[in-house]
């Protein structure tokens, strides 16, 4: 996958298929960085590890095209994981916060 493109999407499949179960979106954002949005696991995959795996792929596409940070806002899209949730599952990725956005996530941060 190349990301100097533009837009990438990073999918997860259940193996043996080409049934998604998650996926993650990145996009070049500027000075070395990239913004990773609409991370997104099917709830009966959720606790499994995919989101860190899907975040690892993208982490590691990112640094293999000379990237050196990530950027993310933290705002869950369902009632399934509570705003600290998502936060403490991101700190323990190594991101750091930044503040808080307009539309009230906060803002994450991580060098690669």
């Amino acid at each position: 996958m190349r990301i100097s493109g533009g837009h990438q999407r990073i999918n997860m499949t259940l193996k043996g298929t080409h049934h998604v179960v998650g996926s993650v979106d990145v996009s070049p954002e500027g000075r070395g960085t990239v913004q990773i949005s609409n991370l997104r696991v099917e709830k009966p995959f959720r606790r499994q590890g995919v989101a860190s795996q899907l975040m690892t792929a993208a982490f590691s596409n990112a640094r293999t095209h000379g990237y050196s940070g990530v950027r993310l806002e933290a705002r869950p899209s369902d009632a399934g994981m509570s705003p600290q949730a998502l936060v403490s599952m991101y700190q323990k990725m190594g991101f750091r916060s930044m503040g808080k956005s307009s539309r009230g996530g906060h803002m994450m941060e991580r060098h690669l």
